[in-house]
């Protein structure tokens, strides 16, 4: 499904899976995939790096991202996602969309992937590059620097924090968008994901958090924006009957947490 959009692009993506079952925690899944550490820059994931490379491999023999997901969840694995169950694909789309590079370096502090405080040089994710507040001011300079009084956004609510890129503007009728950013920082969800209490996004793939029973499982063209800013440019706005340009080995650094509703 999440293949058909990338029907332009040709690489094998190599993931680990770690599978554990807990009914008392409300995470279904997390997912991401590794960076290169470069002070200073916005780096592509592995796995975004061997896409939009087709098929160069980054980081050699090693998986190219990884999967944790709680089999303890009741889960609907089919097109028939019965109301009290979790929909299998819509959160698999939503977890891999993460380790292709839709998700945030940034920690509550202001830090980035390595954890250097504003002022200091960080590595951050393409998708930082785009951080900006209410007033389209950018989080992280050019040269990899968290601005210090902005930390505050980060925990600003609805509307405080958002993406601000030109394909996300253009589908989001030329306002930027707005990002998950709430009073209390969740580690692994906030900034990683479109906000959850925008109305017109409540529902979309790659919100925080999921009702139980069948979920869209279609990207919007807000997502696809964003997916476009980061680097996939060829993206299919309407998915392709093919998908042989992906395979993966395995089912799969954990970057995004898939909230219940439950996190994602």
């Amino acid at each position: 499904m999440l293949g058909a959009y990338f029907t332009n692009y040709t690489a094998t993506l190599d993931y680990d899976v770690v599978s554990y079952s807990s009914t008392t925690l409300n995470t279904l899944a997390s997912a991401g995939s590794g960076s290169f550490v470069v002070p200073g820059s916005f780096q592509q994931t592995f796995v975004q790096s061997k896409i939009l490379s087709n098929g160069v491999d980054a980081n050699g023999t090693a998986a190219d991202g990884e999967i944790n997901w709680n089999f303890g969840q009741n889960w609907g694995l089919t097109d028939n996602v019965a109301a009290n169950e979790f929909d299998f694909k819509k959160v698999a789309v939503h977890e891999l969309l993460h380790s292709f590079g839709f998700a945030s370096y940034t920690q509550s502090d202001g830090a980035g992937l390595t954890g250097q405080l504003p002022g200091t040089a960080d590595t951050w994710a393409i998708f930082d590059q785009f951080l900006t507040d209410a007033s389209g001011n950018r989080l992280i300079s050019n040269a990899g620097i968290f601005n210090s009084s902005q930390v505050a956004t980060l925990t600003g609510g609805s509307g405080s924090l958002l993406f601000s890129g030109a394909n996300a503007k253009a589908a989001n009728g030329g306002a930027s968008v707005n990002l998950y950013a709430p009073a209390i920082y969740a580690d692994g969800s906030s900034t990683s994901h479109l906000d959850d209490d925008t109305l017109a996004f409540a529902d979309l793939i790659m919100t925080s958090s999921t009702y139980a029973g069948l979920q869209t499982r279609t990207l919007s063209g807000v997502e696809l924006g964003i997916l476009k800013d980061i680097g996939y440019t060829n993206i299919s706005a309407v998915p392709e009957p093919s998908m042989a340009w992906l395979m993966l080995g395995g089912l799969f650094v954990v970057l995004g947490a898939a909230r219940r509703r439950n996190i994602l």
